[in-house]
């Protein structure tokens, strides 16, 4: 959606009646201000969108970490169990 807006502002047609003085007009003055305040709240609404799938990314990469060493602490307990096993039987 911002890249859509920032595109669409990027490609906002200006008044061709006002091309000739267009660097000297008020008109244009303002339509750049508004179009720099519209570009300005698109980037600002990406970039919190990307924040948000960056901290989405890092909470599932932590869970995976925190289900992994669960997984390497129980299969830690079971090679211990079996070693017990197999030391008692041996003995």
């Amino acid at each position: 959606d911002a890249l859509k807006a920032f595109l669409l502002l990027l490609m906002s047609p200006i008044s061709l009646a006002n091309v000739a003085d267009i660097s000297s007009s008020d008109e244009y003055n303002t339509c750049e201000r508004i179009r720099s305040c519209c570009l300005l709240k698109a980037f600002r609404k990406h970039s919190m969108s990307m924040s948000l799938i960056s901290q989405i990314y890092y909470r599932i990469s932590s869970l995976v970490l925190i289900i992994f060493e669960a997984l390497h602490l129980i299969e830690t307990q079971c090679r211990r169990k079996i070693d017990v096993v197999i030391c008692e039987t041996t003995n």
